[in-house]
């Protein structure tokens, strides 16, 4: 029986409850946090402690077994779940439970015993199964590492990079498929005191989205300026995030402003 085909009009926008972002940055910095800011969100959590203060539906998976169950069971009943955006977190003690499960299955320590290629192949596959199913599923999904410095050879010379500290082989699969790349950390930033008038530099946790050889950052989307300020409350920065997207702001004439003065 030959399969329909069905070809459709893309209307070329995004909708935001349904791209895929990878948010990381240093512990305790506010990334769990940050993703709670969306509207309708589910946590799918490798540990109790990742959504402790955080008012928000989770499923907890610690085990490669249990999020695939997870993801079968939101895939299966979207229509009638709340949930519109998923939060992966953290997606490289997943990669991990993945490598576990697939070492448990083949009654093997490490993956190397497996053969040439076969162990690590295996794993790729357990994992990337899960990231494609939920991300062509329709759901938005936050992906949350953690950070690293890496030394990166350029046509200049040796840099070091601030990269996601997901495993290498991780990276491959889960990269390449978000559309979104933020880092969140502190900068230092002018304000000036509305009541003496003088500027005066604090602290602000800001997301960036700009590359360079020096970050690992990136918005194939196209609605973000290079930077935000995240805001206590994170449904707030969720609604600068929106407005981009929405076209209620613009990175060229507003972003500026944004990064600089946001309160």
């Amino acid at each position: 029986m030959t399969e329909r085909i069905e070809i459709r009009n893309s209307k070329g926008e995004v909708d935001l409850h349904e791209t895929a972002w990878m948010i990381f940055g240093p512990p305790k910095i506010g990334k769990s946090k940050f993703a709670s800011g969306w509207p309708h969100v589910i946590y799918l959590v490798t540990s109790k402690k990742e959504i402790a203060r955080i008012k928000a539906p989770y499923i907890l998976v610690n085990t490669h077994k249990k999020l695939m169950a997870a993801v079968d069971y939101l895939i299966e009943n979207k229509k009638v779940l709340d949930h519109r955006v998923v939060v992966f977190d953290f997606v490289d003690a997943m990669y991990s439970n993945a490598e576990t499960y697939i070492c448990q299955k083949l009654k093997i320590e490490h993956p190397s015993e497996a053969g040439y290629g076969k162990g690590v192949g295996m794993i790729d596959k357990a994992f990337g199964k899960v990231i494609n199913q939920m991300i062509g599923s329709g759901y938005g999904c936050i992906f949350i590492s953690h950070m690293q410095i890496k030394e990166v050879t350029t046509i200049g010379g040796t840099v070091t990079k601030t990269v996601t500290s997901l495993p290498e082989r991780a990276r491959k699969i889960l990269i390449p498929l978000v559309s979104v790349i933020g880092y969140i950390d502190f900068e230092s930033v002018k304000k000036k005191d509305e009541e003496t008038g003088k500027v005066k530099f604090i602290q602000q946790r800001m997301i960036s989205f700009e590359p360079s050889e020096f970050l690992e950052a990136g918005d194939r989307d196209g609605y973000l300026p290079p930077k935000i300020r995240c805001f206590e409350d994170p449904k707030k920065t969720y609604q600068v995030i929106e407005d981009y997207y929405s076209g209620k702001k613009t990175k060229w004439k507003e972003g500026r402003c944004e990064m600089r003065w946001g309160k």
